[in-house]
């Protein structure tokens, strides 16, 4: 697991939006990547569905993703990078 800034998103990644439903509105994913939202209380309860692509965690503010990329990894994800700034990154 390590940090990244956008420009060094691989082109198969898939970024994992683990901000709330009410953070996500306010700032949605403005990216041509494909996204998917698991909030961080879906991952601290070990039930997500995870894709095999190279996941990038994005939070707000760059604050949350180390953990929840540990959560990810535990969970059985291939590579977890983590979005340097969070959704500001982008």
């Amino acid at each position: 697991m390590r940090r990244i800034t956008s420009q060094e998103i691989p082109a198969n990644a898939i970024l994992v939006d683990i901000r709330d439903d009410l953070e996500r509105s306010a700032v949605p994913i403005n990216s041509s990547f494909q996204s998917i939202a698991i909030a961080l209380i879906e991952l601290e309860d070990g039930n997500p569905v995870l894709p095999d692509n190279t996941l990038v965690v994005v939070c707000s503010t760059g604050r949350q993703s180390e953990y929840a990329g540990a959560l990810l990894v535990a969970l059985g994800a291939n590579e977890v990078l983590i979005l340097e700034g969070g959704i500001r990154g982008l």
